[in-house]
C-alpha cells in the first residue's frame, strides 16, 4: 500500500496530462455515468474513482485494471471489461502516451 508522502511524491512528478485527468470535471462525470450505467451502488461508483486514479498515479498497472474492479466492485467479468471499455476511451485514452510512459518508467 502507498502511503500519504509517497501519494504526494507520485503526483508532484506526474506529467500535466495526468494531473489534469485524474482531477478533471470531464473525468468525474464519466465516472458517475459509468456508475449509473452499471447501477453500481455509490461505494462501487467511488472505489471506481479510487481504483482509475490508482492507474493515473502509476500505482495501479492499467492491464490489472479488470481484474482489480471485478475484485474491489465485487462484480462479474463482463461488466467489469464493459467498465473497462469506457474508462479506456474516455480517461485513459486521451492520455495514453502520459500514461506509457510513466509505467515505462517504473519498470
Amino acid at each position: 500500500m502507498v502511503n500519504e508522502k509517497q501519494l504526494e511524491e507520485k503526483y508532484r512528478k506526474l506529467p500535466e496530462a495526468l494531473k489534469n485527468a485524474l482531477f478533471s470535471t470531464d473525468s468525474a462525470m464519466v465516472i458517475e455515468r459509468v456508475g449509473r450505467e452499471n447501477k453500481f451502488s455509490r461505494t462501487q461508483t467511488v472505489q471506481l474513482a479510487e481504483i482509475t486514479g490508482q492507474v493515473l498515479l502509476g500505482i495501479l498497472p492499467p492491464d490489472r485494471f479488470p481484474k482489480t474492479l471485478e475484485k474491489e466492485l465485487k462484480i462479474q467479468e463482463g461488466v467489469a471489461s464493459k467498465t473497462t471499455e469506457r474508462i479506456n476511451y474516455f480517461i485513459f485514452s486521451p492520455v495514453k502516451e502520459s500514461l506509457n510512459q510513466l509505467y515505462k518508467n517504473a519498470v
